[in-house]
């Protein structure tokens, strides 16, 4: 019957049933027309969003296409929420790097600090960005909408963690990079998740990255494949962007910006779906249950 197929389906509370006569099985927005071709009626402020919770049944495995184009899908239905949390975290850094390469006229020694107190700066942000990004994709992924001052409290809550992620994972990375290469990049794949564990499953800086390590096991190469896609993706656009733009520094400039707040915004959701859809293949668990740490 439609009413079981309904209740199947899940979609909870808040419905109103209709007596149904064999057609449908789909919620209408009309009490009206559920009574007319034997359905239940679906309030518009329940009607599960398109592409959000509604698509995390059908995750089987995990997909490097599929996961890109949700992380379209999840930015574009955020576009404003994630684009404002990605310009108060990217502002700063950018524009003291700007304000360095654009010569600054500073002793070489002093420009040297700076320099690398800017890249911890950036990395630092960069993190804390995935950490606030992750909070409003995984409610997006249930249907929710995100919200700034919610993404911000889970993201910041998670402050000290988040840095140590950083010191390690940088560290170990960049040893790793500079000793043979390409166990940097082993590294930085086993781990590109531990800011959506420690976030959601608010656990400290070791046992996060175990974590992740566990949960990319099997699947490592493609994770590696979503992040030189995004990686790749990003640095086409500024190089197009650059020679597009040479003769206007200033226009040049604010595109770059844009492109650096898109691209990490972006970046930061694909690695919030792919912890999900990590979550879903190795735990078996929904969304709900992945979501109902921030109840």
């Amino acid at each position: 019957m439609a009413t079981d197929a309904g209740r199947s389906a899940g979609l909870g509370a808040g419905l109103e049933r209709r007596p149904v006569g064999g057609r449908g099985g789909r919620g209408v927005r009309s009490p009206e027309m559920a009574r007319r071709i034997g359905s239940y009626y679906i309030p518009s402020d329940r009607m599960p969003r398109f592409g959000a919770a509604m698509s995390n049944a059908a995750i089987t495995d995990f997909k490097i296409g599929d996961i890109l184009v949700r992380g379209f899908e999840i930015l574009g239905r955020n576009a404003a929420t994630f684009g404002t949390l990605a310009v108060l975290f990217m502002l700063v850094p950018f524009g003291a790097g700007l304000m360095i390469r654009t010569g600054l006229e500073i002793e070489s020694g002093v420009s040297a600090i700076a320099f690398s107190a800017l890249v911890v700066l950036w990395i630092l942000l960069y993190f804390l960005l995935f950490a606030t990004l992750t909070h409003g994709t995984i409610r997006d992924l249930r249907g929710t909408p995100a919200r700034i001052g919610e993404s911000l409290k889970w993201g910041l809550g998670r402050l000290f963690p988040v840095i140590g992620i950083t010191i390690v994972a940088t560290i170990g990375t960049g040893l790793g990079t500079i000793l043979l290469f390409v166990p940097g990049l082993m590294l930085m794949t086993m781990w590109w998740v531990a800011v959506p564990v420690t976030v959601v499953e608010r656990i400290g800086v070791l046992a996060s990255l175990r974590r992740s390590a566990e949960l990319t096991r099997g699947y490592r190469w493609r994770v590696f494949g979503v992040i030189a896609v995004v990686y790749l993706g990003q640095i086409v656009l500024e190089m197009l962007t650059n020679f597009i733009l040479a003769g206007a520094p200033i226009f040049r400039h604010f595109a770059s910006f844009m492109i650096t707040v898109a691209a990490t915004a972006y970046f930061a959701v694909v690695t919030a779906v792919c912890y999900h859809d990590l979550r879903v293949l190795k735990d078996g668990v929904g969304v709900d249950e992945i979501a109902s740490v921030f109840d």
